[in-house]
């Protein structure tokens, strides 16, 4: 299996503090994952920023539903360590 998430940041709810809101997002599916059921079936979460608007979503996937391509190309501003 695999998880992947993706949150758009470009509203006003990540201004001016966009980490802040990120980790919120992130504790709130953390908590859903951790008092949901299951995880070991496929699913999709939503991810909602602090006034109500959809700005992403999480998904867990067999492995051969995500193309692993896309998860391991750098991107061109960050060095890998």
């Amino acid at each position: 299996m695999k998880f992947e998430a993706h949150i758009d940041c470009d509203n006003a709810a990540f201004v001016p503090d966009a980490e802040y809101e990120v980790s919120r997002i992130l504790d709130r599916l953390a908590m859903k994952l951790r008092e949901g059921p299951s995880i070991a079936e496929p699913r999709t979460w939503s991810l909602f920023d602090v006034n109500g608007n959809r700005v992403g979503f999480a998904r867990l996937t067999q492995d051969d539903e995500v193309d692993d391509r896309e998860f391991l190309q750098p991107d061109h501003d960050e060095e890998l360590s």
